[in-house]
């Protein structure tokens, strides 16, 4: 399936089944248990006070990227969230934990903290180690890394790179919605859906190499957004397709002051010619609309916003939203007649339900008189009126029966 996290996925299986690998011969002594992992973003150094605890709390900083999930977190739990981000950042392979702050039971949901919400993380091996003392707090984190720490720094500098440059495309005087919608575009554009790749689980498989996951889309999405002051989270669970439920992840984003869903990799589909094309059927969905294919994993230590409103719907925000207000024609016409005017080559509607979407096919698609379907006098019109060349006698169109959208594609 598009978008799977695998090595969320293999972290959720083997914590799930934790063993018991030793015990040493002392009355509190830690015992270490095998688990598999995942990966990911580096943070602010947190210094330590001479009794090995952090300093007080202004003299540690959460990173941005994972300052809003982090909201449920203790203090404590937040100060062993910046060390572990810290060791992990300078390749350390023991990392320290404070006794009695995050329990084995909370493991899985801590380490998502990091997984998730830590993008330039790319480089953690797929087995670590925990010591877990007699009360079943964790006390250390062993790890092994994919990557030297030059290695790691050269393809930080390629990425920083790679987002300068996208961000220079960004007018100051853009509002969000437009950034993220510039942001959404950009990433289909540069990025092809490859399990494959060398680096699909990062962003810098996404915008470096040009090939990712779920995971490279959605991290790629988050430090442009960071970049440019927007919050953005990564959100993990399971989204649904005709093969069935399958690891996924995917953004929240604070669009112009009100939160909503984003799913980039199911907005870049893979189509039958290999050419590139962009949708916008997960783009603005309020949780409601999403929950119809997506469910998030739960996780004690996130607090994850509501997101309730559908003003950054895109085809509700963009006119190209079909509710029976108005004709399908009209629609159609104002979608077909805006992308010919932007140069793209396709255009889509999203109807507001199932019988609306039938009644637009028919509307827009079928020869009801024997003068032709509607649609190639929509075609006609907007190529006249935008002097393009296009062809008004031919063209392609497809149907999602899931989602009630209908696309043009121009010929």
């Amino acid at each position: 399936m598009r978008g799977t996290f695998i090595k969320r996925s293999l972290l959720c299986s083997a914590i799930a089944a934790m063993l018991l690998c030793g015990c040493m011969d002392a009355q509190q002594a830690p015992y270490e248990e095998k688990v598999t992992v995942g990966t990911h973003k580096a943070a602010e150094k947190v210094e330590k006070a001479q009794n090995g605890h952090s300093e007080p709390e202004e003299s540690f900083n959460i990173p941005k990227t994972a300052a809003y999930v982090t909201g449920n977190m203790s203090k404590d739990q937040q100060r062993q969230l910046c060390r572990v981000i810290e060791g992990i950042t300078d390749f350390q392979e023991h990392i320290n934990i404070d006794g009695s702050i995050i329990g084995r039971s909370d493991i899985n949901d801590f380490i998502s903290i990091v997984l998730s919400q830590m993008p330039y993380i790319d480089y953690i091996g797929q087995e670590y180690t925990i010591s877990v003392d007699q009360n079943e707090q964790i006390t250390s984190l062993s790890l092994n890394y994919t990557k030297t720490k030059q290695q790691a720094e050269q393809e930080r500098e390629l990425l920083d790179e790679k987002l300068d440059e996208i961000c220079s495309e960004v007018n100051d005087g853009w509002s969000d919605y437009k950034k993220v919608l510039f942001f959404h575009d950009k990433i289909i554009d540069i990025c092809r859906y490859n399990e494959a790749g060398l680096s699909p689980h990062s962003a810098y498989g996404c915008l470096v190499e040009g090939q990712a996951v779920c995971e490279g889309y959605a991290k790629a999405m988050q430090l442009l957004c960071t970049r440019e002051d927007i919050e953005c989270i990564c959100v993990s669970g399971y989204a649904t397709d005709e093969s069935g439920p399958q690891p996924h992840i995917w953004n929240k984003i604070k669009v112009d002051g009100v939160w909503a869903n984003f799913d980039v990799t199911w907005d870049d589909p893979i189509t039958m010619t290999g050419s590139p094309y962009r949708r916008y059927d997960f783009f603005g969905l309020t949780d409601e609309e999403i929950g119809a294919s997506h469910a998030a994993d739960k996780n004690r230590f996130a607090d994850f916003p509501v997101c309730d409103s559908d003003d950054l719907n895109y085809y509700r925000r963009t006119g190209f939203y079909y509710d029976g207000t108005t004709s399908a024609y009209d629609v159609m016409s104002y979608a077909v007649l805006s992308s010919m005017a932007d140069g793209d080559y396709a255009a889509r509607i999203k109807c507001a339900d199932t019988d609306l979407y039938n009644q637009a096919i028919s509307e827009i698609f079928e020869d009801h008189s024997g003068a032709g379907a509607a649609i190639y006098s929509i075609l006609y019109d907007a190529v006249s009126q935008t002097g393009s060349g296009w062809s008004s006698n031919e063209f392609a169109f497809a149907k999602n029966d899931s989602f009630c959208t209908l696309t043009v594609f121009f010929r």
